[in-house]
């Protein structure tokens, strides 16, 4: 009985005096196998564990961020297509207008006329976006966890042993993951807000 008992203190003493960086990759190994195709080829690489602070690593704030992203590609996008319908509409608002009639005139500003409607909604909508993470940025830094990046080894659908990566929000006592997002969409996320301040700083002077 006393063996059995200093066993398991031994093993709790341990668990409590674990790395950050072993804790997180355990806790993400969980998570990891859940996407592979074959979870026993599974082999850690490297796990790097850094303090996460609010507003920018919030998962809300990132998600509010990435809609403004998403929405402000989607508001360019149109602009090709509202300058063609303008210039449409002014060819035939011109000469062309008294030799074929106004139909080709109206049709062209009924078009110019949708587009500018969807054009003007999608701006508000960007516009709220921008000044939310605007607001959202003003606030004061929190401890909200880890932000933890996890490489690894693991054989792929065709048998080929690929290295991943991954990026994880852990929660303070390294027990619950938050939010995760491949590197690319790290990578993506941060170049916007570093885009995203600059030119909000330019703005501001």
């Amino acid at each position: 009985m006393k063996k059995l008992l200093f066993a398991l203190l031994c093993i709790f003493a341990v668990a409590c005096t674990q790395s950050p960086e072993k804790k997180a990759e355990e806790l993400i190994k969980e998570e990891v196998l859940k996407s592979l195709y074959f979870p026993k080829t599974y082999e850690p690489i490297e796990t790097k564990v850094d303090s996460a602070y609010s507003p920018f690593l919030d998962p809300e704030f990132m998600d509010l961020a990435l809609e403004l992203y998403k929405k402000g590609s989607e508001l360019q996008s149109m602009e090709p297509d509202l300058r063609l319908a303008k210039s449409q509409m002014h060819i035939y608002d011109g000469p062309y207008r008294r030799v074929l009639g106004s139909a080709q005139y109206n049709d062209a500003k009924e078009k110019y006329d949708k587009l500018m409607a969807q054009y003007d909604a999608k701006q508000s909508q960007v516009v709220d976006l921008r000044d939310q993470t605007i607001k959202r940025m003003s606030e004061p830094p929190q401890f909200i966890g880890f932000l933890t990046q996890h490489s690894y080894r693991a054989q792929n659908n065709a048998g080929n042993t690929l290295i991943g990566n991954a990026v994880f929000l852990l929660n303070k006592d390294l027990t619950e993951i938050l939010g995760q997002w491949t590197e690319e969409e790290m990578d993506g996320y941060q170049k916007f807000m570093k885009e995203f301040i600059e030119n909000y700083n330019t703005l501001s002077k």
